[in-house]
C-alpha cells in the first residue's frame, strides 16, 4: 500500500511528471483558489484538463497571459517544455527506479522548479516517504524495520478522501468483500 500509484505554442507535457511540475509552477506564490482559477482558465482555453502538447499547441502566449499566467511562469513553462522535448525530464516510470538525488538533479535546472517542488512531487506522485527520513539519508541504507514503521504510520493515518478511514481499514474491507 505504501507505494500505491495513483495559448501555448511549443509547450509539451506528458501526463505525469511534466503535468505535475507545470501545475506546481502555476500554483507558486498564489493562494490555492487563485491558482486553481488560472489553471481552470488555461484548461478551458486548451479544451482539456491535461497539460499535453497536443492540446497546448493551439494556444499562443497572449492567450496564456490572458488566462492569468505571468510572464515568468510562462517562461518557466516554456523551459519545462523545451527540456521535456529534449528528453531531459524523466517520466514517472523512469523516476520510480531513480535515486532521489538523481531526480532532483534532473528537474532542479528547470526554470521555476526548486528542490522543494521536486521533493513534494516525489512524495505525492511517487509515494516516496521523504518526510520520514532526512534529505541526506541514502534510501539504500534504510532498514526493513524502519521502512515497516513508516509504512504502518502511513497506512494507519485517517484520510479525508477515504471518509476519515485509514488505508489499512479500506484495504481489509475491500479484501473481505472480495473473499465473501
Amino acid at each position: 500500500m505504501l507505494n500505491e500509484r495513483r495559448a501555448c505554442r511549443g509547450v509539451c507535457f506528458s501526463v505525469s511528471a511534466d503535468t505535475t511540475e507545470a501545475r506546481a509552477i502555476l500554483y507558486q506564490q498564489l493562494s490555492g483558489k487563485a491558482a486553481a482559477t488560472i489553471v481552470g482558465r488555461v484548461q478551458a482555453a486548451i479544451g482539456s484538463a491535461r497539460f499535453h502538447c497536443d492540446t497546448l499547441a493551439s494556444c499562443d502566449d497572449a492567450s496564456l497571459r490572458g488566462c492569468g499566467v505571468s510572464g515568468n511562469k510562462l517562461l518557466a513553462l516554456r523551459d519545462l517544455s523545451r527540456r521535456e522535448a529534449a528528453g531531459e525530464i524523466p517520466d514517472l516510470r523512469r523516476m520510480s527506479v531513480m535515486h532521489q538525488d538523481e531526480i532532483v538533479e534532473a528537474l532542479h535546472p528547470v526554470c521555476g522548479i526548486g528542490r522543494w517542488t521536486v521533493e513534494m512531487m516525489l512524495m505525492s506522485r511517487l509515494g516516496r516517504p521523504g518526510q520520514y527520513f532526512p534529505r541526506q539519508r541514502d534510501f539504500d541504507t534504510i532498514t526493513a524495520p524502519e521502512l515497516q514503521a513508516v509504512e504502518d504510520r502511513l497506512n494507519d493515518r485517517p484520510r479525508k478522501v477515504l471518509g476519515f478511514r485509514t488505508p489499512r481499514e479500506v484495504f481489509y474491507a475491500s479484501l473481505k468483500r472480495c473473499t465473501s
